[in-house]
């Protein structure tokens, strides 16, 4: 598999554990679960047999839950990249299921590595995804990842070895931008400037932000967005165009010297009202803009 791929859209669809559709093997399995992660532990499961299983397609009166899958497009290449830690390494395997409007089964792909780069084939209608077990002792699953890529040369690609998205100017830059971050979907600025190099972190979130700010540890988190461009040695201008890019914008200058920030529009308000940030994370977003050379963006 190539190291890059290439994003056909700018947006890219986050899916969680999916606890609604009951669909878990739990006969025996010790499941916990937090906001970030859930952790799944059944050494006594037998091999091949599916942990779980994500669905695109249900009935309410036959399955009593609804499909948390997105719908694809026939004859469109998408790639879903799978974020979980596993011990043995290599005991999970990803299976794709691909179905006709008839519910016949015309395609399967497995996979061990957690990177799968599939065609929606012209006759489905439906799909599954499915953790299966390959003596696996335990897991630690965060999220599926899924995106439409094409061979094509367009604005952002996923590196598969970084697990950034990266612009394709990503060169050394003096203006950095982030991704935005909404209700499980990851959305990339839409930049017509050269000068800008945008880098999105698919495991950022509101809540991991919040986390940050309390505890003031960004460094860890935010390492794979510094080695992007630590070294660079000149001024950099880290910008935010909606509120999410704008607070880890925020952090970023804290961590990179020389910097300044662009913060998006009505930023002081957007802070205030957003639910997923406690009173303390509020008032640290604030103390730390209140010391940060900040201009608005456009």
């Amino acid at each position: 598999m190539t190291h890059h791929l290439n994003l056909k859209t700018d947006f890219v669809l986050q899916i969680p554990w999916d606890f609604s559709n009951g669909r878990t093997y739990k006969y025996g399995a010790k499941i916990s679960s937090s906001v970030e992660s859930t952790v799944y532990s059944n050494p006594m499961m037998a091999q091949a047999v599916k942990i779980h299983t994500w669905y695109s397609e249900t009935t309410y009166p036959n399955d009593r839950f609804s499909p948390t899958l997105p719908l694809l497009k026939a004859n469109h290449s998408y790639a879903l990249i799978a974020y979980y830690k596993a011990k043995p390494e290599k005991s999970i395997f990803i299976q794709i299921d691909i179905f006709d409007p008839y519910g016949q089964l015309i395609d399967s792909v497995i996979d061990v590595a957690g990177e799968i780069v599939f065609e929606f084939p012209k006759d489905a209608s439906s799909y599954q995804v499915s953790l299966i077990n390959a003596s696996n002792e335990w897991l630690h699953f965060n999220q599926l990842l899924i995106f439409e890529t094409t061979p094509d040369l367009t604005t952002y690609y996923f590196d598969l070895n970084e697990k950034l998205f990266l612009s394709i100017n990503n060169h050394e830059k003096s203006i950095i931008a982030f991704q935005n971050y909404q209700n499980q979907r990851l959305s990339l600025p839409n930049i017509s400037d050269d000068k800008v190099k945008v880098i999105g972190d698919p495991t950022l979130n509101f809540n991991q932000l919040n986390a940050v700010l309390i505890n003031d540890d960004s460094k860890v988190l935010f390492s794979k967005l510094l080695s992007q461009i630590k070294g660079n040695g000149f001024e950099v201008t880290f910008v935010g165009y909606h509120l999410f890019d704008s607070i880890v914008a925020l952090l970023m200058a804290q961590l990179y010297i020389p910097s300044k920030v662009k913060v998006c529009q009505g930023f002081n308000e957007l802070v205030e009202n957003e639910k997923r940030l406690s009173s303390e994370a509020v008032a640290k977003i604030f103390a730390l803009k209140a010391k940060t050379t900040i201009d608005i963006s456009k």
